[in-house]
């Protein structure tokens, strides 16, 4: 596996609907990190198919310097009584975790000695070996308060061609904090596909990851890095998922979702795509299981890379609407089991 750490130039937009406005995510998800990646080949020339994909990718999670935050795994915190209730809420709720507290969940260790207030840092749980590799405080300040925030929203507004007549919406942003970003793991399917991906992050790290590019948005550098994710050393037959899931059949819904020790989220999407005239459709809606969810796995590969094109509008041609649902396993630990 290779994880490639994006360094944000500005900042970042991945919409989700709010009340009265449009919020944004914390990270960006695989589904829309693919899309991009497919869009770019397609700028680049690259004739395809894209299904099936020449690389495998998780979402793109926080990076706090040198430390890569996971998403919390739906899997038993196997901490003392007294301990849980002197944190409350904290560890019921946190959403990001450390590599090092990721790897201890996945094994189902004993979390109580480091289930303490002093290891969640604006709510995110890290383990004390990782406090050393956590970038500065900006502005001299004693620590951190927020590594990111999504806040305050951003006025536009929208003129109507026909009567000219003014529409004020708000979208939320994503900035990050001195030396903090993004990053992402992949694997590689095809001989190709490392020359494939660099290629798009090149023409990405310019043209934008995410909405609002036309305004600046989504803009970086990145590094590729040799490196893997730790895992159990002897693992059930279940596995958490670093990306967006989408069920192939309903054979893999039964085998991957309801299997007894099967936890998991689901993820409503839909959202617009444009056919060759430039007009745009809504796509497809699904629902698809969000990344932390622990899913039945045998080893074999589970989702799809469904095609979501709207019927009987438009003019698509043969051209599919892709929609990127591959499950990214990484083993879990019996003991870790709800």
């Amino acid at each position: 596996m290779i994880a490639v750490e994006l360094y944000p130039r500005g900042t970042f937009h991945v919409g989700e609907l709010g009340v009265g406005r449009e919020e944004t995510l914390e990270y960006i998800p695989s589904d829309t990190l693919y899309a991009a990646i497919v869009y770019a080949w397609v700028i680049a020339g690259e004739k395809g198919p894209f299904t099936p994909p020449p690389l495998r990718l998780t979402s793109a999670f926080p990076r706090l310097g040198a430390v890569r935050l996971y998403p919390r795994p739906f899997v038993r915190i196997r901490a003392e009584r007294e301990r849980r209730e002197e944190l409350g809420k904290t560890i019921a709720r946190f959403a990001w975790c450390s590599e090092r507290i990721f790897a201890l969940l996945l094994q189902g260790a004993d979390m109580t000695p480091l289930a303490r207030s002093e290891h969640f840092i604006a709510g995110i749980w890290i383990h004390p070996d990782d406090r050393p590799l956590l970038p500065p405080p900006p502005n001299g300040a004693e620590k951190w308060e927020a590594f990111w925030t999504t806040q305050p929203p951003v006025p536009h507004v929208v003129v109507d061609r026909r009567r000219s007549t003014p529409n004020l919406f708000h979208s939320g942003r994503l900035t990050f904090g001195p030396g903090c970003g993004l990053w992402f793991g992949v694997e590689f399917n095809t001989p190709d596909a490392r020359n494939l991906l660099e290629r798009a992050l090149h023409y990405l790290a310019d043209a934008g990851l995410g909405g609002l590019r036309s305004t600046g948005h989504g803009a970086f550098t990145f590094a590729i890095r040799e490196d893997s994710i730790p895992a159990p050393d002897v693992p059930a037959d279940y596995a958490v998922t670093l990306s967006r899931y989408l069920p192939a059949n309903p054979a893999e819904v039964a085998f991957a979702l309801q299997a007894d020790h099967a936890a998991y989220k689901l993820v409503l999407l839909s959202g617009w795509c444009q056919d060759d005239a430039g007009h745009p459709w809504r796509r497809k809606q699904v629902r698809m299981v969000r990344e932390g969810s622990v899913l039945r796995w045998n080893g074999h590969p589970l989702g799809q890379v469904a095609d979501l094109k709207p019927e009987h509008v438009g003019k698509f041609g043969d051209r599919p609407v892709l929609r990127y649902g591959l499950v990214f396993p990484v083993p879990v630990a019996k003991e870790a089991l709800l």
